[in-house]
């Protein structure tokens, strides 16, 4: 019991990787007899601050090794190791090892998933995320969580505890817990069969939406709640900028009828919004600007490399071969033919991701000074002229064709799209972390006062400029109500407004940007709960911080209890979490 050294070594990141649930258990004993930290790390989804422990001496765990799956029964138990989906920044990770993809093989699937799949299903767990969907829920099949706390017991918990109503039962405190109750290491599904779904993406202006945006429902259309709450399975991509305000509509639903053609036609996050008549419009209308970008890009050459040199390992495999197909593209053209780049990358389909993760990473760093405020300069002339001319330009034109602005036989017509579930719900896998990294405020209010969270968002933007829009979306989905205890949806379904920023950013969006929608006079005026493993507001601000979360969740004080009886040491708390919940040393 005195044993100065941990009971398995660190492995060569320095992080421990256990094996077996009696190693997290000799781990959490070592790390409360010694009073360090404790924290498990899964896919780095989160916040950063919000997943390991940053002192010296803590011990930050993986639990790659711990990713089996088993099918008892009518069940299914999975190691809380295991990745949803594949995790592109895990080698060892894949579809034929990732929870959905073992699903699959056994004609087994998830009643929902989140937008991405890539965490792990711990991770997923704790910080209470969620599908776009009132009528499923993930956690509707879960069954059992295993929970070892800080002395190294273990809590296997059930949703029918037969000796616990459901007020006293621990499991409702497990299923969303921050990692502050001890560490999960499996748990237990109901199984049910795989599906497949189909479905369509609109893109409209927000007056052309299928949906009334921000009344009670006319003219034939239903108000958003009425919408969210009758649709399986949905999401909305709002674009309010000047000049701009689209809308990309998602919806789908279960189907048992064979895919058209015999196979599947999956969505298409970005290649279905670029459209042949845009992007010659956009190459017209925008030459002055486009000339200007290459000979910007061309001027600075020899700097951009040096960045890529410095940057090309976050970029990953793909990422990176990408990049030498640019760089290829780019020195071959001389230059006296501008524009030649972009009309060859940008009939590209491959090259989508990078050009969208290029324009962001300039919007994103502008106003740091250096290369890119120079480039944006040289390119687009002012922020005002970015703003009123080339922005919605941008946008328009490349970024969100407009259904009725297609042409061809897809002119009038959403993008269509048949699937299975597994792969098509997570629509957001499309996404790279790495060419596109993306942070969010999400926030979770009561359903029912959805149209008028829509109005208070509008009126809010249109008293502004990029300094309230940003140059990103807003999403808006829902989130059926939960019996967990720190969930957002605690027994209330709701409406989420996902903000976007950009992860790469000169400046920390919890800082400049996401103050302003946190604020009472905006959104905070309706009691919203935020996702946890999302940017918060900061544990001592007067109105939202701390003791605002704990007036937030009726059952917040049993769960700091029942926190402070497995764990009294704090083995699992950094200040991180010790700010955000009020947590006394």
């Amino acid at each position: 019991m005195n044993d100065p050294t941990p009971p398995i070594p660190p492995g060569a990141d320095g992080c421990y990787h256990p094996a077996t649930q009696p190693e997290v258990q000799e781990l959490a004993k070592y790390a409360t007899l010694r009073r360090l930290q404790l924290r498990v790390l899964g896919s780095g989804h989160s916040v950063p601050a919000a997943i390991g422990t940053t002192a010296a001496d803590g011990l930050n765990v993986r639990l790659d090794q711990m990713t089996a799956v088993t099918t008892p029964g009518t069940s299914v138990t999975v190691e809380a190791g295991c990745h949803l989906g594949p995790d592109p920044r895990d080698p060892a990770s894949n579809i034929e090892n990732s929870l959905l993809g073992q699903l699959t093989a056994r004609g087994l699937g998830l009643a929902d998933t989140g937008g991405i799949t890539h965490q792990t299903v711990g991770g997923f767990l704790s910080t209470g995320s969620s599908g776009g969907s009132l009528t499923h829920a993930l956690e509707s099949q879960i069954e059992a969580i295993t929970v070892v706390d800080a002395f190294g017991q273990v809590h296997r918990l059930t949703a029918d505890a037969p000796d616990l109503v459901q007020a006293e039962n621990p499991f409702y405190a497990a299923g969303v817990s921050l990692g502050l109750l001890g560490i999960v290491t499996d748990v237990t599904f109901a199984a049910r069969p795989a599906f497949d779904i189909v479905g369509h993406e609109a893109v409209t202006t927000e007056a052309d939406c299928a949906v009334d945006l921000f009344g009670p429902g006319a003219g034939g259309k239903p108000s958003l709640t009425t919408f969210l709450r009758g649709t399986d399975y949905t999401r909305m991509t709002w674009w309010p900028q000047r000049d701009v305000g689209r809308v990309a509509l998602w919806q789908a639903k279960p189907s048992t009828k064979p895919f058209p053609g015999g196979a599947p036609k999956p969505y298409q996050e970005l290649g279905a919004y670029f459209d042949a008549a845009g992007l010659l419009e956009a190459l017209i209308e925008g030459r002055e600007m486009w000339v200007a970008l290459e000979r910007s890009i061309r001027r600075h050459w020899s700097e951009l490399m040096a960045v890529y040199d410095s940057e090309q390992a976050q970029l990953g495999e793909v990422g990176a071969d990408l990049a030498r197909q640019l760089i290829a593209i780019v020195e071959a053209e001389k230059p006296e033919s501008p524009v030649t780049i972009f009309e060859q990358v940008l009939v590209n389909e491959d090259f989508e991701q990078v050009l969208v993760g290029l324009y962001f990473t300039l919007l994103g760093h502008r106003s740091a000074g250096g290369l890119c405020q120079q480039m944006f300069t040289e390119a687009f002339g002012s922020e005002a002229a970015f703003e009123e001319r080339w922005s919605p330009l941008i946008t328009n034109k490349l970024f969100l064709t407009l259904d009725k602005d297609k042409i061809g036989a897809q002119r009038g017509r959403p993008q269509e799209f048949w699937d299975h579930a597994w792969s098509g719900l997570p629509m957001d896998n499309q996404i790279s972390d790495d060419l596109m990294p993306t942070v969010f405020t999400e926030l979770w209010i009561p359903l029912d006062a959805a149209p008028q969270v829509m109005t208070t968002l509008r009126d809010f933007y249109a008293g502004g400029g990029f300094e309230r829009t940003g140059t990103y979306a807003c999403e808006v989905y829902g989130a059926k109500a939960s019996d967990f205890w720190l969930s957002p949806a605690y027994h209330t379904d709701v409406v989420r407004i996902d903000l976007y920023y950009f992860g790469r950013s000169a400046e920390p969006p919890d800082q400049t940007f996401y103050p302003q929608f946190w604020a009472k006079e905006v959104l905070g005026q309706y009691g919203y709960r935020p996702h946890w493993g999302k940017y918060l507001p900061p544990g001592d601000d007067p109105d939202f911080g701390a003791a605002y979360l704990a007036s937030a969740y009726p059952r917040f004080a049993d769960f700091l209890a029942l926190r402070n009886e497995w764990d009294p040491y704090q083995t699992f708390v950094t200040d991180y979490w010790r700010s955000h919940l009020g947590i006394a040393r």
